[in-house]
């Protein structure tokens, strides 16, 4: 599978405690386009990488960050899209946690 866009390193709060650091790629094909953020983990995500769930996906292993750590990561950047994309996706449960 071949990439036709990379971006980044993006980094976030890069002079605060909470740093992170995102790579994105997409592939386009026809009007469909995937896009896998990579997020290089550091003590700021230390906690969700250790919470991954891990799938097995054309005979290889491949971690996913689990929905709570994803609540974690869109609680953490608390932009108004994170906000948002926390209640559509039904991870607010973590709020009461």
């Amino acid at each position: 599978m071949k990439y036709k866009f990379v971006s980044g390193p993006f980094t976030f709060d890069a002079d605060g405690l909470n740093r992170r650091t995102v790579h994105r790629i997409s592939k386009i094909i026809g009007e469909d386009v995937l896009t896998l953020d990579f997020i290089i983990v550091n003590p700021v995500f230390q906690a969700v990488w250790d919470e991954r769930e891990i799938f097995d996906w054309k005979g290889q292993k491949i971690g996913i960050v689990s929905k709570e750590g994803l609540y974690t990561m869109k609680k953490m950047a608390g932009r108004d899209q994170d906000l948002l994309d926390i209640k559509k996706l039904g991870l607010d449960k973590f709020d009461e946690e």
